[in-house]
């Protein structure tokens, strides 16, 4: 459902001229996909789209191509060289970064979709990270070890 969503979103904004996010959870309705706002705002970030200005002046969502990748690795090597500490407790991990660096680094922990996330909350230099299990904490754990190295 999600990438078929997706996949439509990329051919609403291709072929016509949407300017909001409003507009675009209204154009996927119209084609039968139950969406909330906030649910396309997460698909913009996902897709990396941005807003261009159009021939007429006007603001419209576009794909940027090639940025995505590169803006990832960048994101990557800023979290492996300021996250400091890795600790759990029950389906808690807590992450201690540089100060300054939290945002940072809960970025990359929204960026990797990982269902065994339920999200991240990041403060200056601490990001709390809510996994769905107890017994989901140590992959993720190792997941995170692995973007450190």
């Amino acid at each position: 459902m999600k990438a078929s969503r997706q996949i439509r979103i990329l051919e609403l904004i291709k072929n016509k001229s949407i300017q909001t996010q409003e507009e675009l959870a209204n154009a996927l309705k119209n084609e039968g996909y139950d969406v909330t706002q906030a649910t396309v705002s997460r698909d913009i970030k996902e897709l990396n789209l941005i807003k261009t200005i159009s021939a007429d002046g006007s603001y419209r969502y576009s794909v940027v191509s090639g940025v995505k990748q590169d803006q990832q690795d960048r994101l990557h090597k800023i979290f492996a060289s300021t996250v400091l500490k890795v600790q759990s407790a029950n389906n808690i991990i807590v992450l201690k970064t540089m100060q300054g660096s939290a945002n940072t680094v809960a970025v990359v922990i929204d960026s990797l979709n990982n269902d065994d996330i339920l999200g991240s909350v990041a403060g200056d230099d601490t990001v709390i990270i809510i996994v769905r299990s107890n017994e989901k904490v140590a992959s993720i754990e190792n997941l995170i070890k692995d973007l450190i190295r």
